[in-house]
């Protein structure tokens, strides 16, 4: 009786097959054994660990089943439904396997019961997202918000809680080959400290081999959800090694990248690490400011930057280089130098982006000058812009007779937006 192969489809006599996952293997075309023939053998996805990066885990040999959990808020639960709207399509036109769940929050942390069921149905050698999607309070994440019952939790705690005291839900999580957790919440905590303690904690248990959080201190769920659906057919549709797929994913979705950076937390690595954009108005991840926060002249609302450039090695800027702007209302100046040297910079499809341990972001003074009459615009000295957390500030211009309030907003944009962040 022939075999067919679990992989290639085809009938052949000469099979092997792995004694960890059962899959069958064609022994002469999938895995060139030659003429010695082995009937059962631990496959090349077995024989490394139980636990392994997503590049071996999710490969073309080895088709998977993706589930999505989705950990929510009670007050989320239409953003919830319409990010599976958005993953449930980029899954199905690669003819991928796939099982959306909804859970909330508070269900989970008051009882787990819930959390540890759903886990048992979950297949083994396949893959799990979590997806908690939640707001950020002032001492942690909210895990309700509903009438009559408000509470939050520090975000270590509520992760301790939720994947780590029971454990059985632990035993689930360290059973599954690949688990991958997606915060989506606002990054205005995410400070130096708070993204260590949770690299910390991934580490002492292992419950994921990625996490991942957004630095936008106003965080708007439909401006990422294009950066999911990229992702779901790079990595699962395409097969593309996992770290290319996420940074492929993030440069490609334009408003994904504009909109937010993000801390990246690897099971393997010493170190956090910060994704972030790099161009003309983003320089090494911090963003210019609004051009309306600081021109006031009356005709700023129709106003932005010109940039003119580096000062000195354009090409690469290192310690005290300056990056120049010319704002095109009335003619504004506004200048970035850099403190220290840069964080690494690379190209993707032309798309500059950093890639560093965290803060992986610039270290910068800005200064302001005017160009022409007072009445056209207003100035401002130096000012230093500190790096390495979320509590990032700008000297704020005098006000003047002759101008309106030189009061600065707080406005959504790519994550740190550190001229910009208060």
């Amino acid at each position: 009786m022939e075999v067919v192969c679990t992989f290639c489809k085809t009938d052949s006599s000469s099979v092997s097959q792995c004694t960890e996952c059962q899959y069958v293997y064609c022994a002469d075309t999938c895995m060139n054994y030659g003429p010695a023939v082995p009937k059962t053998f631990l496959c090349p996805d077995c024989s490394s660990c139980k636990r392994v990066d997503c590049e071996l885990a999710v490969s073309k040999r080895q088709p998977v089943q993706v589930t999505v959990l989705i950990l929510h808020i009670q007050t989320l639960y239409p953003m919830a439904g319409y990010l599976m709207n958005v993953m449930q399509p980029a899954l199905e036109s690669y003819g991928v396997k796939f099982v959306f769940q909804f859970m909330t929050l508070k269900s989970c942390v008051d009882d787990p019961a819930e959390l540890e069921l759903f886990l048992r149905d979950v297949e083994r050698k396949g893959v799990l997202l979590v997806m908690l999607m939640t707001d950020t309070a002032a001492r942690g994440w909210w895990v309700s918000e509903s009438e009559g019952e408000t509470y939050c939790m520090n975000e270590r705690k509520a992760l301790q809680r939720l994947f780590c005291e029971d454990p059985e839900i632990l035993d689930r999580l360290l059973s599954i080959r690949v688990c991958l957790l997606f915060v989506l919440a606002c990054g205005g905590n995410l400070d130096a400290a708070k993204v260590t303690d949770l690299h910390e904690w991934n580490k002492s248990n292992g419950c994921f081999q990625h996490m991942f959080a957004f630095l936008n201190t106003r965080t708007r769920w439909a401006e990422v959800c294009g950066f999911f659906a990229k992702l779901m057919m790079s990595a699962f549709g395409r097969f593309e090694p996992f770290h290319r797929a996420v940074v492929e994913s993030w440069c490609l979705d334009e408003t994904t990248r504009y909109h937010s950076g993000m801390v990246w937390w690897a099971l393997h690595d010493v170190t956090p690490f910060a994704l972030r954009e790099n161009t003309n108005k983003c320089p090494f991840g911090v963003r210019f400011p609004d051009v309306r926060q600081k021109c006031g002249c009356p005709f700023r609302e129709t106003g932005n930057w010109r940039i003119k450039g580096w000062t000195k090695n354009n090409s690469s800027p290192t310690t005290g280089s300056t990056l120049n702007a010319v704002a095109s209302c009335c003619g504004y100046r506004f200048s970035m130098t850099l403190l220290e040297p840069p964080p690494r910079t690379y190209e993707f499809s032309g798309i500059g982006y950093v890639l560093d341990t965290w803060p992986g972001v610039g270290r910068f003074k800005a200064a302001g000058n005017l160009k022409g009459d007072l009445s056209k615009g207003q100035g401002t000295g130096p000012a230093d812009v500190a790096s390495g957390g979320s509590d990032y500030r700008v000297q704020k211009r005098p006000r003047t007779s002759d101008v309106g309030p030189g009061t600065s907003k707080r406005r959504g944009g790519s994550a740190p937006d550190l001229l910009e962040q208060v």
